[in-house]
């Protein structure tokens, strides 16, 4: 057993990562060696788009990223309890109150920086006026969330760092009014 330097209590080094050793585990030290073992491929298939401002010409061919499924919150509060002496009730609490906290700030009109993780801002859209007197608020037609991606998730997006693997297409579900779009 050893014991804690953060709060004097005895834990066991063999279960999880304990208190001793999890300060020294950093974020940045785990991007470094996520690198270091090339990560895995990213998926891709190649489609055929065309572009509508020049109708009649063929389509060309482009990459398509191709997922290999979601992870939940449940799982993303399971992973981080495991890997720290927090529990996945712990996590979730947490990971709640900094959702709150992002939507408070925002509202406030504040960006929320999240340091390494990227930064949360309000964007809006609309249409233009011809001079400043005529814009009013009328003219707004979205407002969204921007993400800029912080420096360690950047890194992972690193071309060097990441190998790409084709694969055959997801074929898409058809909905009812496609096919009777393409009946027609």
């Amino acid at each position: 057993m050893l014991k804690c330097s953060r709060n004097g209590t005895h834990i066991n080094p063999i279960h999880k990562l304990s208190h001793t050793f999890a300060p020294v585990i950093t974020t940045k030290l785990s991007i470094i060696n996520y690198q270091q073992k090339k990560i895995m491929p990213i998926n891709y298939s190649v489609n055929p788009r065309r572009n509508p401002s020049e109708k009649g010409t063929p389509p060309k061919f482009y990459a398509k990223v191709q997922t290999r499924g979601t992870v939940s919150f449940d799982t993303l509060a399971e992973d981080i309890a495991y890997a720290t002496t927090l529990t996945d009730g712990d996590v979730l609490n947490v990971l709640r109150a900094l959702i709150k906290q992002v939507k408070k700030h925002l509202s406030d009109g504040k960006i929320v920086s999240l340091d390494a993780l990227g930064s949360f801002q309000f964007q809006i859209s609309g249409k233009g006026a011809l001079t400043e007197e005529d814009y009013n608020t009328n003219l707004i037609q979205k407002v969204r969330i921007q993400y800029r991606p912080g420096r360690l998730v950047r890194e992972v997006q690193n071309l060097t760092n990441l190998q790409f693997k084709k694969v055959a297409p997801i074929k898409r579900k058809v909905t009812d009014t496609e096919e009777e779009e393409e009946e027609a």
